[in-house]
């Protein structure tokens, strides 16, 4: 009876486990049917997300400038609170490559806090490649993935995208040949001609008492036959007299030239200084001579005739407009006109030199005021009569200087010199129409160019001269009469004997510098091989 009960108890606990074992199998199957496949290489994670999601996102953006490339920035922060999830840890790399932009991806997923009892960690690596008509996209991504049971989890993720964008914008058009001038007052005016390899959006003066400028001038565009560019022209006005200015010229889109000075005209007595320099051309030597003029920051410069020697070559015009920058952008640049700027024989073009300068009145012949001095830029052909314009012109013009209490000093330059003793001696016709007129103005000085060499002469009045002083002189009766030849172009020699009339000559290249002290001119003749002086005189006038 015994052992049928323990066959009977046995049987039993067979059948039960064979029960058990088929229903544990049964739930393992339907278990596996149910549940989708995990992604090749990745453990699959469930996460039931319980709490809202915050999201933070900051970013910036550069409107790029021409030629540059701009960098956006994208920051996102999230955070997740979850219960009774499966939490993971993931980086992924995304690079992708265009032919317009390179863009950069990186998120980050990482536990901040996590209980866990069992952890289990799976790693893969995967590699795909995606190609279309416009480029190929590689991704690939190393990613390691740590399961665990939790209880409470948070998750912080941060995502950084960098986009890297080049734009495209025209080409930029700095400027160039920067030159100073005025049309009118410079006690209140200034004019800014520039120019550029194409046409820019607008012709900006950006100026002021410092280099944070502060006020803006617009001004205009315009080209000519041959201009190899566009010329921008910009009137400053309302300025403040015996001030000095910074300004840039320029436009955002094409671009600013560097940080620049000029000053405008006192109009008082205070002392100012001025340069004077003929016959330049594109030499080694007219290189030279302004790099010593522009180290004297004097307030203006009197280019008194034969400037570039273009023969009719804008490109030449370029070159020289390139080597007096450095002291036509930084002081007044105020010419007169010579045989090669007029004369076809020589290659002048007469529309080449106007259309490249801004100028007072017709702008071939015209005065203005610095303090207490009244100039005079003449230009006038040696061999016309007396009866030429610009002579009625002249004489009304010195007429009201010399009837203004407030002038003390007459100057007058062109291009031609009425007293020479070099190649030119014989310009008699000049002489006898142009010399009456400052004699009646009592002109302190003239200053000419021409013949290529160093030249001063005694004060000569009515054709004679009054004194024999070499360097001071008190109240002379009579005009002295320059010749600053030596700017730059070959040299001429001196072939006669110097006439009683001449006080200096030398066959140098050269340049001048003057000063105005009230009642005293101060004249230096400033030798371009050394910078030493080669020739100086005082004027004084007794107080009125």
């Amino acid at each position: 009876m015994r052992i049928r009960n323990v066959e009977l108890t046995r049987t039993k606990f067979i059948i039960i486990a064979v029960v058990l074992l088929i229903s544990i199998l049964s739930i393992i199957a339907a278990v596996l049917i149910l549940t989708p496949p995990p992604t090749p290489g990745y453990t699959t994670t469930t996460i039931s997300t319980t709490n809202t999601t915050s999201t933070t996102m900051t970013s910036s953006t550069a409107i790029p400038a021409a030629n540059t490339t701009t960098t956006v920035t994208l920051s996102s922060t999230t955070t997740l609170t979850r219960t009774n999830t499966s939490e993971s840890t993931r980086t992924t790399t995304i690079s992708s490559n265009k032919t317009s932009s390179h863009t950069t991806v990186s998120t980050s997923v990482t536990t901040i806090t996590t209980n866990s009892s069992t952890t289990t960690t799976t790693t893969s690596n995967q590699t795909s490649t995606t190609t279309s008509n416009r480029s190929t996209t590689t991704t690939s991504s190393n990613s390691s993935i740590v399961s665990s049971s939790t209880k409470n989890t948070t998750t912080s993720t941060t995502t950084t995208i960098t986009t890297t964008r080049t734009s495209s914008v025209p080409p930029s058009q700095p400027p160039v040949s920067v030159h100073l001038s005025t049309e009118g007052d410079p006690s209140v005016t200034v004019s800014v001609v520039w120019k550029t390899g194409g046409t820019t959006n607008s012709s900006i003066v950006e100026y002021g008492t410092s280099a944070e400028y502060g006020s803006q001038a617009m001004g205009s565009t315009y080209t000519y036959s041959g201009s190899a560019g566009v010329l921008h022209r910009v009137k400053i006005d309302g300025l403040t007299p015996g001030t000095t200015y910074h300004y840039r010229v320029g436009d955002p889109v094409g671009g600013w030239s560097v940080d620049h000075t000029f000053q405008t005209a006192p109009v008082d007595g205070r002392n100012f200084t001025f340069t004077a320099i003929a016959d330049q051309g594109t030499t080694k030597n007219s290189i030279k001579n302004v790099e010593l003029a522009s180290a004297l920051k004097s307030s203006f410069t009197l280019p008194v005739g034969d400037l570039s020697y273009s023969t009719g070559s804008q490109g030449t015009w370029d070159k020289w407009f390139k080597i007096i920058e450095p002291i036509a952008s930084n002081a007044l640049y105020l010419p007169t006109i010579g045989n090669h700027e007029v004369d076809a024989n020589v290659g002048g073009n007469l529309s080449l030199y106007l259309n490249q300068f801004v100028l007072p009145g017709n702008e071939q012949w015209y005065s203005f005021e610095w303090g207490n001095t009244h100039f005079v830029s003449l230009y006038v052909s040696p061999y016309a009569d007396g009866k030429a314009p610009q002579y009625i012109w002249l004489a009304q013009d010195l007429k009201a200087a010399s009837n203004n209490p407030r002038i003390n000093w007459i100057i007058v330059y062109l291009h031609f010199p009425p007293y020479s003793s070099g190649r030119y001696p014989n310009l008699l016709l000049l002489r006898s129409n142009l010399t009456p007129i400052l004699d009646s103005y009592h002109v302190d000085l003239v200053l000419t160019g021409h013949d290529h060499n160093y030249q001063r002469t005694y004060p000569i009045y009515n054709g004679t001269e009054t004194t024999y002083s070499f360097e001071q002189y008190v109240d002379p009766k009579g005009t002295i009469y320059v010749v600053t030849g030596g700017g730059g172009e070959s040299l001429y020699q001196f072939s006669q004997p110097a006439p009683t009339w001449s006080a200096r000559r030398a066959a140098v290249y050269e340049f001048l510098q003057i000063s105005i002290e009230g009642n005293r001119l101060h004249y230096k003749a400033i030798k371009t091989e050394n910078g030493s002086v080669i020739d100086e005189f005082y004027i004084t006038k007794s107080a009125s």
